[in-house]
C-alpha cells in the first residue's frame, strides 16, 4: 500500500519527467545514513538549470548559484554534476522522510513557497540531518512554471532562529564569492 512508505514527495505543480530515474535516484541518497532531505535538479526546457541548491548568507541573501547555467556547464569544480550536501533547498521536488518532517514539524506556514523549504532545509539541518541536492533526478520546468518568487533577503525572524546554522553552509565558503552571476569564484 501507498501509505506504509515512510518517504514523501513534494513534487511542484508544471514539473515534469526527464529522467525517468529521479524518484529511485532521491531515494537512493535518502536512504543514506543521516541524509534528511533531498532535493532534484530542475531544468528549463531552454537546457538551463533552474535554482536547485540555495546558498543563504548570514545576512541574509539567497543566492541560486547554479540558476541559469547551462545544463551542460560543469560550473565551479564540476559542482552542478555532483550529489552534495547544502545549507538549503529551492521548491520544485523534494523527498523526506515522514519521520524526519514529524521531528522538525514541517515548516512555517507563514512564508512564501521558497522560504518554506528553505526553513523546512534548516529545521532538518538544525536535527542534526543532511540536506542533499542530486543532478541525477533530473526533472524539467515548462515557461509555465513561475518558480519561487524573487525573494533575495530571508525574513528577519529565519536570520534570528538560524543564525548559527547560515554561518556554517556545508556548501559554501565565505572565501568565495556571493556576487550574482560570480558565485563560487
Amino acid at each position: 500500500p501507498h501509505g506504509d512508505t515512510d518517504m514523501i514527495c513534494a513534487l511542484g505543480t508544471g514539473v515534469e519527467v526527464i529522467e525517468t530515474t529521479w524518484l529511485r535516484e532521491m531515494a537512493a541518497q535518502l536512504a543514506r545514513p543521516g541524509v534528511g532531505l533531498v532535493g532534484a535538479r530542475l531544468e528549463r526546457f531552454d537546457g538551463t538549470i533552474t535554482m536547485g541548491p540555495l546558498v543563504v548568507a548570514s545576512d541574509g541573501t539567497r543566492l541560486a548559484p547554479l540558476d541559469g547555467l547551462d545544463r551542460f556547464d560543469d560550473g565551479y569544480f564540476g559542482r552542478p554534476w555532483l550529489v552534495h550536501s547544502v545549507a538549503a533547498l529551492a521548491p520544485g521536488c523534494l523527498l523526506i522522510r515522514r519521520s524526519v518532517l514529524e521531528e522538525v514539524g514541517g515548516s512555517d506556514p507563514n512564508l512564501d513557497d521558497l522560504w518554506r523549504v528553505v526553513d523546512l532545509s534548516l529545521r532538518v539541518r538544525g536535527r542534526g540531518y543532511r540536506v542533499v541536492w542530486t543532478p541525477s533526478a533530473r526533472l524539467g520546468v515548462g515557461p509555465a512554471w513561475a518558480g519561487p518568487p524573487a525573494a533575495r533577503h530571508a525574513p528577519a525572524h529565519l536570520l534570528e532562529r538560524y543564525a548559527r546554522l547560515l554561518s556554517h553552509d556545508p556548501a559554501y565558503s565565505p572565501n568565495l564569492s556571493l556576487a550574482e552571476g560570480r558565485a563560487f569564484t
